[in-house]
């Protein structure tokens, strides 16, 4: 059974990035808005976070699992791929019967099959 979105940061991504030493309150994200600038004529992203420089954030470690392991999460990921794209042309069949169906039941009813 292919694993949710959930179940692969529980098991694969969350577990990596403790491994290497990361406690939950360095890896959570602050979702904020942010905001656009313009400057000289092109729109350019603020951080909403007074002090944060750009300086300081290029300098951050960023855990990544080892190749091996992104692999493996490609894999997976190409397997839950492959079965929404069943399950997409499986509907779209589906849909193209139930399209059909009153044009056919027309049919034998005007010919006096029903």
């Amino acid at each position: 059974m292919p694993l949710s979105e959930a179940d692969i940061r529980a098991k694969l991504i969350d577990p990596a990035i403790h491994k290497r030493g990361w406690t939950e309150d360095l890896i959570r994200r602050e979702e904020t808005a942010g905001s656009i600038e313009i400057i000289g004529g092109k729109a350019r992203r603020r951080s909403t976070i007074q002090g944060l420089t750009r300086d300081f954030v290029s300098k951050l470690p960023i855990p990544l699992p080892s190749v091996k392991e992104q692999k493996r999460i490609v894999a997976i990921l190409n397997e839950q791929m492959a079965a929404v794209e069943r399950v997409r042309k499986a509907a779209e069949e589906e849909l193209a019967t139930i399209n059909a169906l009153p044009s056919a039941l027309l049919r034998k009813a005007f010919s006096g099959e029903l």
